[in-house]
């Protein structure tokens, strides 16, 4: 079933995916660079677009990075997820 990408909000999602390709990308590297714009302690105020939960996880505010042009804070998604979709991708 293909939806539109949580992250962009424009892009088709492949299979059972929540996020587009391009969008994956580069969420995976601004994970994978630490950037500033993640939140390491989140508040339940920062929890994940995909799965709801904060605790224990890093968020990443989409509209605080350079990558996307989200207005304001963009949407914030953890790095669990992320994770978990690239694990999609190589199945």
């Amino acid at each position: 079933m293909q939806r539109n990408c949580y992250c962009c909000g424009i892009k088709k999602t492949t299979n059972e995916n929540d996020y587009c390709d391009s969008c994956l990308k580069s969420l995976s590297r601004i994970f994978s660079t630490n950037a500033v714009a993640i939140e390491d302690k989140p508040v339940h105020a920062d929890h994940c677009i995909s799965c709801g939960q904060w605790e224990n996880r890093r968020i990443l505010w989409t509209g605080r990075t350079a990558y996307f042009n989200h207005p304001g804070d963009g949407v914030p998604i953890c790095e669990w997820c992320i994770q978990e979709e690239l694990g999609k991708n190589l199945r």
